[in-house]
């Protein structure tokens, strides 16, 4: 059975994936689910390679990749 993982616990590794993942420097084309993880475990002091925080860091890069993709271009053309 998986640990149950505390609210505050799951919005600072929220927070922490997304500034990785927006930070200076963050190319999304080399980044991978366990770079983010090795880094957010590090950041938080916390570690990530347990299973359900596994999932969750994947669930947060998938979701900011989503929301991500989703966002205008600003070399895309609007359509007339």
């Amino acid at each position: 059975m998986e640990a149950e993982i505390d609210k505050e616990t799951r919005r600072k590794i929220k927070k922490s994936v997304k500034n990785i993942l927006q930070g200076e420097g963050a190319n999304l084309y080399v980044l991978n689910e366990k770079s983010v993880r090795e880094k957010a475990s590090s950041d938080l002091n916390l570690d990530l390679n347990q299973p359900s925080y596994k999932k969750l860091v994947s669930r947060y890069v998938g979701d900011f990749l989503i929301q991500e993709k989703s966002k205008p271009r600003i070399s895309e053309k609007p359509m007339k």
